[in-house]
């Protein structure tokens, strides 16, 4: 079944990449096969995936969090807290607080 779905969504998120001109569709795009590949445990793909999802749209969001998920999943903690930082670079603005380092 997850062999089928993924098939299907790789290929969706193929189609899309192919006809839209649109990089935040793209971004979208790459993050949806990116996360096919982190289902399908080939998480090499799913990085790259994410990463051409950042390169194309630097503020999207999801595919940073994904990102760092994975590297929190292979057990690379220090790559993983790191990569989940950047959450604080774009959302820091929102709190009067200053950020917690406790």
């Amino acid at each position: 079944m997850l062999n089928t779905v993924a098939i299907i969504a790789i290929g969706v998120s193929l189609l899309s990449i192919v006809l839209e001109r649109d990089t935040a569709l793209h971004a979208q795009a790459f993050n949806a096969r990116g996360f096919v590949h982190l289902l399908m445990l080939n998480y090499t793909q799913a990085v790259a995936d994410f990463s051409e999802a950042i390169r194309l749209k630097p503020d999207y969001a999801k595919a940073h969090l994904n990102k760092a998920y994975i590297s929190l999943l292979k057990g690379d903690l220090a790559k993983g807290w790191e990569l989940l930082e950047w959450r604080f670079t774009q959302f820091q603005s929102r709190f009067a607080q200053p950020h917690w380092t406790g």
